[in-house]
């Protein structure tokens, strides 16, 4: 799943890009950018992907498994 192909090519996800806050990014190249912006030198670094959020596991289940 990190190194799918299909990885949108965004600022967000880019080596060259820092965090400014939610909706900017600091760029080695184009300097402040939007978090969507995209270029050419693209370059993805999986450490910057969020993790998909936890299930909520509901603790009230109809079942219960005895040991």
């Amino acid at each position: 799943m990190l190194f799918r192909k299909d990885i949108p090519h965004c600022c967000a996800h880019c080596e060259r890009a820092v965090p400014l806050d939610a909706a900017d990014m600091l760029c080695r190249k184009y300097g402040v950018v939007g978090a969507r912006h995209t270029c050419r030198k693209f370059k993805y670094d999986p450490t910057k992907r969020l993790p998909p959020p936890k299930m909520n596991i509901d603790t009230n289940l109809d079942f219960k498994i005895d040991p």
